[in-house]
């Protein structure tokens, strides 16, 4: 490893002892090496950004339009197969988690999703499935907003909120 220096966690990533562990272990390692990428896109923040791959008549196309699950959610689409691998800004019949990321960015990358020529999306939780899973995620999380809203307006705390909410269809 260039300098014996470990890789650091930044974000959300809890710096436990495990983690610790692990990262130590790797600098440890004197064969091991972890390069950084030499190729990124991006400009400075840009909160939308893609970059286009070709590959003989082969095209992929990594997409970021902003904080949605993470501050770095990168789409991977295919438009000649109308294929989008959505990462973790899919979550197919499971409940999303939203911990590291803006509810409000997330929908509005499934906006932009929605306006992409796709038709098979593979998310990070889940089975395949389409836009119709992804408004899915959409519906649920307008639902929680509309829940929150509602609590904070009537002076809820936190833990009361959680009492209050009713999940109805989403608490299968």
């Amino acid at each position: 490893m260039p300098g014996g220096v470990p890789p650091r966690a930044m974000g959300p990533i809890p710096m436990n002892a495990s983690i610790q562990r692990m990262f130590a272990t790797i600098a440890a390692d004197e064969d091991r090496y972890i390069p950084l990428p030499s190729l990124t896109y991006g400009r400075n923040g840009s909160l939308e950004d893609s970059m286009t791959i070709r590959y003989g008549e082969a095209e992929v196309q990594l997409l970021y339009y902003g904080p949605a699950h993470t501050f770095g959610d990168t789409l991977v689409y295919f438009p000649q197969q109308k294929l989008l691998f959505a990462g973790d800004v899919g979550f197919f019949h499971s409940t999303p988690l939203a911990g590291g990321g803006k509810v409000g960015g997330w929908l509005q990358v499934i906006d932009k999703v929605n306006e992409l020529d796709v038709e098979t999306i593979i998310p990070g939780h889940g089975p395949p499935g389409g836009k119709s899973e992804l408004d899915d995620v959409r519906e649920y999380f307008e639902f929680v907003r509309a829940h929150a809203r509602e609590a904070y307006n009537a002076g809820l705390t936190a833990p009361q909120a959680v009492e209050k909410l009713d999940l109805g269809p989403y608490a299968k």
